[in-house]
């Protein structure tokens, strides 16, 4: 049978032999289970996955295809908007990584945590062919996705919520996760345990967090410009009418626990303090990833402990992307513009 005729008899490019779908289930909303990820396809018993292929109906950016809708997980209105946001990500955290006194070197090897379809990852295409790159997610979907379509050059592999990485010790000498601590509570110390285990000694970790600094943001944003984001706008307003956050000390804060994606709000004092038991806090970077704050890490030698050189971490404001929220209401602007524009 050739690909023409199975994907006329099976549809997609994805082939169940059997017509009947089973039966499955979202993953429970049980904080108690360690090892979730999201399965391709649950709701077929079988499926055939046709050979890589050049799509004719992807876009491209810099020889790179750009990821269907479903895959960019609502970064960007549309596939420009996408890859924009990718590189001005990958460019501030480059620059604060810099700012460390860290610097690539040819041989290098580095690793996304949560890297979906590769928005920030693209950003390293000219590192790949000297560097070993690596994307993991929880999401076979979005890895099946880029093993076809992005490499070579990057490697790809599908991983679990369980706190377990397959790498081998000081593998990486860097190690970044863009917006995935915003998400972890429950293992939330076996997850740096594990990143420390796979960086090298001087390597850096480059963790997005959401802080104090970002609930002050949320909050300062009228229900009528939630438009960015609006699920999280409406948790941070729900918890302040429960609580008073600005007259409250806290460490942690979790919200919509019981979800599958949990928000997760850290402060900063708390970072300082815990994280910094494991690693040397280099600085810490108030909206490098939009509200989110930045915090870079080292990796200390085996035989020091984090702290003993007396190194304080730098805490600032990304230039680059600071003043978010005036941001969002002069996107907010444009967009009412062009939309009285077109009525």
């Amino acid at each position: 049978m050739t690909q023409e005729r199975a994907r006329n008899a099976f549809g997609a490019g994805l082939f169940p032999w059997r017509k009947q779908p089973v039966e499955t289930k979202r993953p429970e909303r049980n904080p108690s289970f360690s090892a979730r990820f999201l399965p391709f396809k649950p709701e077929l018993r079988d499926v055939l996955i046709p050979a890589a292929r050049a799509d004719a109906d992807l876009q491209w950016d810099a020889g790179l295809p750009i990821p269907p809708e479903p895959i960019r997980i609502g970064y960007g209105a549309n596939p420009s908007e996408y890859v924009e946001s990718g590189k001005r990500h990958q460019r501030s955290m480059m620059r604060i990584l810099e700012d460390t006194g860290f610097v690539q070197a040819p041989g290098d090897r580095i690793l996304e945590l949560g890297c979906a379809g590769g928005r920030i990852l693209r950003c390293f295409k000219d590192m790949a062919e000297e560097c070993e790159v690596w994307g993991v997610d929880m999401s076979a979907d979005a890895m099946l996705w880029c093993r076809k379509h992005l490499s070579p050059p990057f490697h790809f592999a599908t991983t679990t919520t369980y706190p377990h990485l397959p790498f081998e010790d000081n593998y990486f000498s860097l190690v970044y996760a863009a917006s995935v601590f915003t998400h972890i509570f429950d293992l939330e110390e076996c997850w740096l345990l594990e990143l420390r285990r796979i960086v090298r000694p001087g390597g850096r970790l480059y963790l997005t967090i959401h802080d104090e600094h970002s609930i002050d943001l949320l909050n300062s944003i009228p229900p009528e410009d939630w438009f960015y984001d609006a699920s999280i706008c409406q948790q941070v307003r729900s918890l302040q009418e429960r609580v008073n956050l600005s007259d409250m000390a806290f460490d942690v804060i979790a919200l919509e626990r019981d979800d599958f994606f949990v928000q997760t709000f850290h402060h900063t004092d708390y970072i300082v303090r815990y994280w910094g038991q494991l690693f040397d806090i280099l600085s810490v970077t108030r909206e490098a990833y939009e509200y989110q704050t930045a915090v870079t890490l080292a990796k200390v030698p085996g035989d020091q402990r984090p702290g003993k050189a007396g190194h304080k971490p730098v805490f600032g404001r990304n230039p680059c992307l600071g003043d978010w929220l005036e941001g969002v209401y002069a996107r907010n602007r444009k967009d009412s513009s062009q939309e009285a524009n077109r009525g």
